[in-house]
């Protein structure tokens, strides 16, 4: 393991000097469609969420904010746990109900690493030139939920169960290493979203079981 990431920094200096600067912007074009798409499913899909779950979403998106960077910097569902907790409590979530929901997330709740893994699997076949055929995109999606649920909370953990979902669809496993080389870069906002997201199904799940908010921001 200490020597990983010299093998990764080796790897990336023979990617750019072999293909130079076509590699570099099929990067720069992958890392903007990924913080798209995934700042996107924050804002929109999280704001109905809490919407539904009768909190105002400025009110989310302030207690939220903390937990997001902790998470976009420790690149750790775990290391956030304690900062999504206030956050929860914040937001008038009783506490029976977070200290239950949000360890629970930390572990299973990856929609941030589902969308990267669904991403990188399509990166991955464009460039060895594998065509993707319509139902495999239902596939792409199957397996990179599956693969996010287990996945550990821990930096890099969506790059490593990265290889169950390139296996299931046949595409080859040096695509591993092609996306370790952004990985800190494509692993701090997918783990931001992915505690973020902890946070937005705890606050519908206490409107879904009959009890009230009381907010505290």
């Amino acid at each position: 393991m200490y020597y990983a990431p010299i093998a990764i920094f080796g790897y990336a200096v023979w990617l750019m000097s072999e293909y130079g600067a076509k590699m570099l912007g099929a990067y720069g074009k992958f890392l903007v469609a990924q913080y798209s798409f995934t700042l996107m499913h924050f804002f929109v899909v999280y704001s109905l969420l809490v919407a539904l779950g009768g909190l105002n979403p400025v009110k989310y998106f302030k207690a939220q904010f903390t937990p997001f960077i902790v998470a976009f910097t420790t690149r750790s569902s775990a290391v956030t746990l304690p900062y999504n907790m206030e956050a929860s409590r914040k937001m008038g979530v009783p506490d029976y109900i977070y200290n239950i929901t949000i360890p629970i997330g930390a572990t299973v709740n990856m929609d941030g690493t589902a969308l990267y893994q669904a991403l990188s699997a399509m990166f991955i076949a464009q460039l060895f030139g594998i065509p993707i055929q319509p139902y495999q995109v239902w596939l792409i999606i199957a397996a990179a939920v599956i693969g996010s649920v287990a996945t550990a909370a821990i930096p890099g953990g969506g790059t490593i169960m990265l290889a169950y979902v390139l296996a299931t669809l046949g595409l080859p496993l040096e695509g591993i290493a092609i996306m370790m080389v952004i990985d800190p870069l494509a692993d701090a906002i997918r783990t931001a979203v992915n505690a973020s997201g902890d946070n937005a199904c705890t606050v519908l799940l206490t409107r879904i079981i009959g009890e009230k908010l009381q907010p505290q921001i």
